[in-house]
């Protein structure tokens, strides 16, 4: 424990955070060992309360005769059915009950019975069909960091888990986020949702995606529609201007008068009167 208690120093965690950490952020007194034999149903109440998928627990052995045969660990998967648990073995104390793992529950497969009383008075049994060892738990503990590090033949996974744990402790310290959430849930201390403000201050914040551009009112295309009607019309098209440039010079040139009626060309309209302009040929005519 002194140990990652330094690492974590160097990390820039004070002591009460570090151990905090090591626990997961939950209390001390989940770490407690529970006793079927004394706890009858409230073991699996508190079982089912605590025992979530990616959670450590470690619990008691036994040979096939009842004897105690040490201790292992288990991580947790999921529930098979009430009382039921799916889980993979971790490190074991005991060379002949490791020996049986990697046989045995390897080849066949396990599943884990919550016990509400001792083990060898226990009724539960699996299907006849159903060829996989059932294992009963009938005394067992959640696991963190800070109590892996206390047993001798799991210490070296404590070591490993409580130093990833702390440095992700560290990390979010430093950005300024929530302490990260536990494997399993969030515990009793229940850490606030990163929201897009607190990531990234007010100007980061993504937009909705049900936010878009404004819809134009057909009031304002109206407006806009003749405002820009009005600026062709005062300004005209260039190239307009420089044909009615040129007729002028050209009749200036002739000394004669221009009659309205006729057209650019010196052709008399056939109606007797000047057409009206249409605008210039490369500019679509207005919808107004």
């Amino acid at each position: 424990m002194d140990g990652l208690l330094r690492f974590a120093q160097r990390e820039g965690l004070t002591e009460e955070e570090a151990q905090k950490t090591l626990r997961l952020n939950r209390p001390v007194t989940e770490g407690g060992w529970v006793d079927a034999e004394d706890m009858g149903s409230e073991s699996l109440l508190i079982a089912k309360a605590g025992m979530k998928a990616g959670r450590y627990l470690e619990y008691t052995c036994y040979e096939s005769t009842g004897a105690p045969q040490g201790w292992a660990v288990l991580k947790l998967q999921s529930w098979e059915e009430e009382g039921v648990l799916r889980a993979s073995h971790g490190e074991r104390s005991d060379k002949y009950y490791q020996w049986y793992v990697d046989h045995d529950i390897r080849d066949k497969g396990a599943l884990y019975h919550v016990c509400t009383g001792k083990h060898s008075t226990c009724r539960f049994k699996l299907p006849r069909e159903d060829r996989r060892i059932l294992i009963h738990l009938d005394r067992w503990r959640l696991l963190s960091p800070a109590t892996m590090v206390l047993g001798e033949y799991m210490k070296g996974k404590g070591e490993t888990w409580g130093r990833v744990v702390l440095k992700e402790a560290a990390t979010a310290k430093l950005a300024g986020w929530p302490p990260p959430r536990p494997p399993g849930g969030s515990g009793t201390e229940e850490a606030p949702a990163k929201t897009a403000e607190g990531l990234c201050g007010a100007e980061g914040r993504a937009k909705s995606p049900k936010e878009g551009p404004k819809k134009r009112l057909p009031d304002d295309q109206v407006r806009d529609q003749v405002i820009s009607q009005d600026k062709r019309r005062r300004s005209g098209s260039p190239r307009r201007k420089r044909r009615e440039e040129g007729s002028a010079r050209k009749d200036k040139s002739t000394g004669r008068r221009r009659d309205p009626s006729e057209d650019s060309s010196g052709a008399r309209s056939p109606l007797g009167r000047a057409q009206e302009p249409r605008g210039d040929a490369d500019e679509p005519p207005s919808k107004y």
